[in-house]
């Protein structure tokens, strides 16, 4: 069912959209890795908006679809990238990331506390027919105010995405 939402969330804006050109300024997209892993437990949702060819700011926000407590149940996160390619939002890029992550899980009757980090990441957008997007990349946070015991040290940021250009 997951997989089904995660094809019609995809596919739906080629039908509403059509031909795009190369003054698109928006992009949909989400992370795919768990369902290459067969991980259902995480869905992310991503926007990025162009500001000028080569840098673009967005948001993204990831929810633990499973039910199960995790270390990990929602996280949003805020960022700005630089691509270092002659042609528009595309390529090699470099991210600088903050990121609000709230946990419920309880260790020893404590509940995980809320962890603000900061972190980079690094990656490569391949555009097909300019507005089609394929993505991976890889990411690391650091817990920028220590808040709390029961949360990582460190965060993730990464994975295979794929998205919608508009």
């Amino acid at each position: 069912m997951k997989k089904c939402i995660l094809l019609l969330i995809l596919f739906v804006p080629v039908v509403m959209f059509g031909q795009i050109n190369d003054t698109s300024k928006h992009e949909i997209q989400t992370n795919i890795t768990s369902l290459i892993t067969e991980d259902d437990t995480y869905f992310e949702l991503t926007y990025e908006y162009f500001l000028k060819p080569q840098n673009t700011i967005g948001i993204s926000t990831a929810f633990n679809t499973s039910g199960v407590n995790s270390s990990e149940s929602f996280s949003l996160t805020v960022f700005y990238r630089k691509y270092f390619s002659n042609k528009t939002v595309r390529g090699f890029f470099m991210e600088s990331f903050l990121t609000y992550q709230d946990a419920k899980q309880r260790i020893k009757y404590e509940n995980i506390s809320a962890g603000y980090y900061a972190g980079l990441t690094i990656g490569y957008k391949f555009v097909i027919d300019d507005s089609f997007v394929i993505q991976p990349q890889l990411g690391l946070g650091i817990d920028i105010l220590k808040y709390g015991k029961w949360h990582p040290a460190l965060i993730g940021r990464g994975g295979i995405i794929i998205g919608f250009r508009f």
